[in-house]
């Protein structure tokens, strides 16, 4: 009997356990932004890229996907992604990475949803980024979000880096 418990506990476990990472999810929002990282970034200071009024589309998407602003309980930042545009290009130069909301044209007040420290040296072209705990539903709820990307580097950038960001938020039901 208790060899039979053994097996059956984990058993139940490992098929009962449903991630919390995809409970309620309605559906994604993806947001893409290219810019260029410029040559000759120092390592003393830390280096920002605004992007400023881009389209919540989060009616457009609730539309799409049938549901209303009443259906959702949360959004939050899953996953962010860089990408060097061009073969060669790496961000083997990226210490610290972190992108911030902000609504409005001036960032009195951010809120950090992606970030990841230590980058490893042997990064390539393409760097991922972590999602944070943030509660990201007040920037969405409005027509317009801005968003800024800061970074710290270890070493002086050698070249241009033509970059492109995509960043995903989870919209979560009630």
């Amino acid at each position: 009997m208790r060899k039979l418990f053994l097996f059956v506990l984990p058993v139940l476990l490992f098929c009962s356990c449903r991630g919390d990472d995809e409970k309620n999810v309605l559906f994604e929002m993806p947001y893409r932004v290219d810019f260029e990282i410029p040559a000759g970034l120092n390592t003393i200071e830390d280096h920002y890229f605004q992007f400023k009024n881009m389209d919540s589309l989060l009616d457009s998407l609730l539309v799409f996907h049938g549901y209303t602003r009443d259906d959702i309980g949360v959004i939050n930042p899953r996953s962010a992604r860089l990408t060097s545009l061009f073969s060669g290009e790496t961000y083997d130069f990226v210490f610290e990475f972190s992108l911030y909301l902000f609504n409005g044209e001036v960032n009195l007040e951010t809120h950090e949803a992606f970030w990841r420290t230590e980058v490893p040296l042997n990064t390539d072209g393409i760097l991922d980024i972590p999602g944070t705990l943030l509660d990201a539903t007040e920037f969405f709820l409005e027509p317009e979000f801005s968003a800024e990307l800061r970074f710290d580097t270890r070493l002086v950038t050698n070249s241009f880096v033509n970059t492109q960001a995509d960043f995903i938020f989870v919209v979560r039901g009630k």
